[in-house]
């Protein structure tokens, strides 16, 4: 479950209670409680523990950070990832938080928020080397209320280059054509199998045409 991020019903699947008792008919499978309430939240703290006693160990600490809003339930997160080298110059990278943020996403509640996920691992300020984030103004704004070195992220300024380069008229024009094109295709089962024989006749791999992503 939680390496392959299954959900809870697993165990209540008929394939999956098949396949244990194929090879054990004996095991009798806990519910999904007991591993929602008991062995998830022992492999969390397990984890926790694990990465808690290697950040301690580490003299400096940089980190990156960013905020976005699910397209389907339209709640708030915000992140908040470490990235360190240990003494053998070994990486070490780990999502430290993806927290509910559900208020106002102003500088000073944003410096709240990183201020109190630093504080749940103990990570004091003189350990804090730079924080890595968008151009955002409120992101900014958090950042240097919460007093810590920052930087932007550049692909992020690249995104805002490319941006800017394509609202140009003739660009548009184009990337129109394009999508209406890929949209032609996703609606048409018929075109689909037509595009992936040629492909096939010029010894092409049959690739899909996938829609574009304005911010990404």
């Amino acid at each position: 479950m939680a390496l392959d991020n299954q959900p809870f019903t697993l165990v209540e699947d008929t394939g999956f209670n098949n396949l244990m008792n194929h090879l054990e008919p004996r095991y009798c499978m806990p519910s999904r409680n007991f591993f929602s309430k008991t062995i998830i939240p022992q492999l969390y703290m397990e984890l926790n523990n694990k990465i808690s006693d290697k950040l301690i160990k580490t003299d400096y600490i940089s980190f990156s950070s960013d905020i976005w809003t699910c397209p389907i339930s339209h709640e708030s997160f915000i992140s908040l990832s470490s990235h360190s080298i240990d003494k053998d110059f070994n990486r070490f990278d780990v999502v430290l938080h993806a927290s509910h943020f559900p208020e106002s996403h102003t500088g000073i509640n944003i410096s709240k928020k990183l201020e109190s996920m630093w504080d749940s691992w103990k990570i004091q300020a003189e350990r804090q080397h730079i924080l890595v984030r968008d151009s955002a103004s409120n992101m900014i704004s958090g950042n240097n209320l919460a007093e810590i070195p920052a930087i932007h992220c550049t692909i992020h300024l690249l995104q805002l280059v490319v941006s800017d380069s394509i609202s140009e008229n003739i660009v548009i024009d184009v990337l129109s054509k394009c999508c209406r094109l890929v949209t032609h295709f996703n609606h048409s089962s018929l075109a689909c199998n037509n595009f992936k024989q040629i492909q096939l006749q010029q010894n092409l791999d049959p690739l899909c045409l996938v829609q574009d992503v304005p911010t990404r």
